[in-house]
């Protein structure tokens, strides 16, 4: 196929087959695949292609994927910058609840340690705010560190974004630019990036305020979206006497997992509940791990 940017792929053109390329990413070279995945996620992101979806080709074979094998895959090639964007796009797919167990084992193990690594074709990108922003702004900038807090931090320097402060929640000062930032993550101390793209995403689109800040990776993100998702659901369903079957198995489920994360301090409710559950559901698979949790917390009790 002669096209000389994939910029002026037509996203329908990706999703034909066989004309098209629907399933050319499967016998695409490596070079090939690396030059064309771009198209292929965004117009997988603008939901116009259906069998063609890159999402698998980034997935496939990482799950289990052994140390030792992590870098002689094809997908080995692309730097630690697009390997932040491929993040995002799984990130994209996380947020709607598409494949999540298969995209999170394929982003432990192998695109986060990809994506954060710290290689010196990376390194000599990273600047200070201060080299490149204006005069005028760093006089600004000296009396406003605090709404600006990526400014004192390492960034990504060709990744600057122009903000539109029109779109801004702010009281004093709006942020003239966003720009990737290196950050540390406050839950599991692991370096991250808060894309520009994700902050004109926060300030302009949500409406976050201009001074919140990102203090969580993606993956702890993605484990505290979680674990309020399931403490609603729990919270909704604990008193309700009129579930189902299966609702009730998804009330055994959250409480489990919600005691595993120590967010339920005590294992009253657990026992109750798993109670209920031989009497009601006898067969069910939940008990046994039910049964392990409370002997566990039975031996740590006496020990």
């Amino acid at each position: 196929m002669d096209k000389p940017d994939w910029h002026t792929i037509d996203p329908d053109f990706l999703a034909q087959a066989p004309e098209g390329l629907a399933s050319a990413l499967s016998f695409f070279s490596d070079e090939a695949f690396r030059f064309y995945l771009p198209a292929y996620l965004i117009a997988d992101i603008d939901g116009k292609i259906g069998v063609g979806s890159p999402l698998f080709h980034l997935t496939n074979g990482l799950q289990d994927l052994p140390p030792s094998k992590r870098t002689t895959t094809r997908l080995s090639t692309f730097t630690a910058r697009e390997c932040r964007a491929i993040i995002q796009y799984m990130d994209f797919h996380l947020y709607h609840g598409r494949e999540t167990r298969r995209i999170k084992r394929a982003l432990d193990n192998f695109w986060y340690a990809r994506a954060y690594r710290d290689d010196s074709k990376e390194r000599k990108h990273r600047r200070k705010a201060s080299d490149f922003i204006s005069e005028k702004d760093r006089v600004v900038l000296s009396k406003m560190k605090a709404s600006l807090r990526w400014a004192s931090g390492t960034v990504y320097l060709d990744s600057v974004l122009i903000a539109d402060a029109t779109k801004q929640n702010y009281t004093v000062s709006p942020h003239r630019y966003y720009v990737d930032s290196l950050k540390r993550c406050r839950d599991c101390q692991h370096e991250f990036i808060f894309f520009a793209t994700e902050q004109q995403h926060w300030f302009e689109t949500l409406g976050f305020f201009i001074g919140a800040d990102c203090v969580r990776c993606p993956k702890c993100r993605t484990a505290d979206q979680t674990l309020r998702r399931r403490f609603q659901r729990y919270s909704k369903n604990i008193s309700r006497k009129d579930l189902s079957d299966e609702e009730f198995t998804t009330l055994l489920k959250d409480t489990l997992f919600l005691y595993e994360s120590s967010l339920l301090k005590t294992d009253q409710q657990l026992r109750r509940l798993r109670n209920q559950a031989r009497k009601r559901l006898p067969d069910s698979n939940i008990l046994a791990k039910l049964d392990a949790a409370l002997t566990e917390s039975r031996t740590k009790s006496q020990a």
